[in-house]
């Protein structure tokens, strides 16, 4: 507690010199950016009107920027969505079809085992009427 109390003093009593030094930094660095523009306009051969109008189309671009970021993760949902959405209809088709492979082995054992049922009370009448002719 004491060393945050300490430290916070030390701020409030610096606070002028920190802020005066970056006054000066700043003061003494802008003359080197606006050269730094100067020649930059004249090596493109641009007016100040045009330097202007690229900042403007950066500012929007910014913008556009974070609208693209939006459309972006709604295009990810949506096509995450889609993909779900085909998912959905692929398992869909693939359980009918499973379904109708085991409901038509249902049926094709029942009715083997109709015939097989058939089969074994013909041979069991067939072999009683040929054991009687015996």
């Amino acid at each position: 507690m004491a060393q945050s109390m300490d430290w916070n003093r030390r701020k409030i009593l610096n606070i002028a010199n920190t802020l005066s030094q970056r006054y000066h930094k700043t003061r003494k660095n802008l003359p080197i950016e606006i050269a730094s523009l100067q020649s930059l306009t004249n090596e493109f051969g641009v007016e100040d009107g045009q330097v202007e109008r690229w900042i403007s189309d950066v500012r929007l671009w910014s913008e556009d920027s974070e609208d693209l970021n939006i459309k972006r993760r709604a295009f990810h949902k949506e096509e995450g969505l889609r993909r779900l959405w085909e998912e959905e209809l692929i398992l869909v088709r693939e359980m009918k079809q499973q379904w109708e492979y085991i409901t038509n082995q249902l049926v094709l054992r029942e009715v083997a085992s109709q015939l097989n049922d058939n089969v074994t009370e013909n041979w069991v009448r067939i072999r009683s009427q040929v054991m009687a002719t015996l």
